[in-house]
């Protein structure tokens, strides 16, 4: 298992954490997310990750993913 950590500044609200969440929950072979709305901070966990879908998952959530 992998986990990935990342920063995505521009997360400002419950709703943005909500559809971040969702995204990247979406990506195959992710088993976990979690979100730190006061740091915006995310760790993803999971099986056969790679950086481009996760920064596409958070670019479809309407978000720059920064590592």
């Amino acid at each position: 298992m992998s986990e990935w950590k990342f920063s995505v500044p521009d997360l400002t609200c419950l709703h943005c954490v909500r559809e971040l969440d969702e995204q990247l929950r979406s990506v195959d072979g992710v088993r976990g997310v979690a979100i730190d709305w006061s740091n915006k901070t995310v760790k993803v966990r999971g099986v056969g990750l790679d950086w481009e879908s996760l920064e596409r998952a958070v670019e479809d959530a309407g978000f720059e993913a920064v590592k």
